[in-house]
C-alpha cells in the first residue's frame, strides 16, 4: 500500500464532513497498461456525492519549494486525467491541499497561470477543523 500524505486523513475527514461517501481508499489509475497508485508519499481517496464522482489527490506542501511539489502535482493530475479519459470514467480529479498550501501557491504568479492554463482543480480544507473552505474549478 502507498505512504499516506500528511494530510490524507483530514482530507478524508473533510470530505466525510462536507457530506462525501468514501468508496475507495486508494484507487489504482490505469494510464495505458501503467497502473499510477498514490505517488510521493500521497494517496488517493475517491468519493461520491449524488451524482457527483471525484478522484483525489491529497497533496501536503511542506517542502522548500512550492514550484517543485507543484510540478509534481501537476504531472500527477495530468496523468490521472488522461487514465480517467483512457477509461471513459465519469469521476474528475482534484487535488486536496490545506488553506495554507493554497496560499504559498496562490502567492506564485506562474502557479496560478498553470492552474488556468490546465483547468486544475482543487478541494481546500481548513486542517483544524476538518472542513472543506472552497472548492476550485476552472
Amino acid at each position: 500500500m502507498p505512504k499516506k500524505d500528511k494530510y490524507h486523513d483530514v482530507a478524508k475527514q473533510s470530505l466525510i464532513n462536507d457530506g462525501w461517501t468514501i468508496t475507495h481508499d486508494p484507487i489504482y489509475i490505469s494510464v495505458l497498461g501503467t497502473d499510477f497508485p498514490a505517488d510521493l508519499g500521497a494517496e488517493k481517496i475517491v468519493a461520491e456525492k449524488g451524482t457527483e464522482r471525484i478522484v483525489v489527490e491529497v497533496k501536503s506542501f511542506l517542502g522548500l519549494s512550492v514550484v517543485n511539489e507543484f510540478h509534481t502535482v501537476l504531472g500527477q493530475f495530468l496523468n490521472y486525467e488522461l487514465g480517467l479519459a483512457e477509461l471513459e470514467s465519469e469521476r474528475e480529479v482534484y487535488i486536496a491541499l490545506t488553506t495554507t498550501a493554497f496560499y504559498r501557491i496562490e502567492k506564485t504568479p506562474i502557479l496560478m497561470k498553470s492552474i488556468e492554463k490546465f483547468s486544475i482543480k482543487f478541494i481546500v480544507f481548513d486542517k483544524e477543523t476538518k472542513k472543506i473552505e472552497k472548492w476550485i474549478k476552472q
